[in-house]
């Protein structure tokens, strides 16, 4: 007995090593291997569409962010135009009116109102930068 003490005692600690120990892979059968392998993909795919729904959410507030930005704008737009009719020779009404255009991207719009203040105000210092601006555009 003092033999069998002194070798179990010299013997390395057992240490627990799934991953490792081949007992237990031969433990698993044909079919447990496949629920694995599905269960794992279900994890990768569910993973995907918790991205995608995210990104989405993301892309979906920015929208809303633009939309609300551009309904100013042209809110802005109708008032500036309101201006317009009230006091036809009132140039800084077309400046901001040719900016508010070029924000929207309308690069012709944006040329014809500030055409019409650098009419009324040919030394509109303002409206000479815009107006190099625009013919780069």
């Amino acid at each position: 007995m003092n033999k069998e003490k002194l070798k179990s005692s010299i013997e390395f600690p057992r240490i627990f090593r799934f991953i490792t120990e081949q007992k237990y892979f031969k433990k698993i059968k044909k079919y447990q291997w496949r629920l694995i392998l599905a269960g794992f993909v279900s994890a990768i795919i569910l993973g995907a569409i918790v991205i995608v729904g995210a990104d989405s959410y993301k892309n979906y507030q920015g929208n809303k962010k633009l939309t609300e930005k551009r309904r100013n704008i042209e809110n802005q737009i109708r008032f500036w135009q309101s201006v317009n009719k009230r006091y036809t020779g009132y140039r800084d009404s077309y400046f901001q009116l040719a900016l508010l255009e070029y924000q929207l991207k309308d690069f012709d719009k944006a040329r014809e109102y500030l055409k019409k203040a650098l009419q009324l105000d040919p030394n509109f210092k303002s409206g000479r930068k815009l107006e190099s601006i625009l013919n780069e555009k």
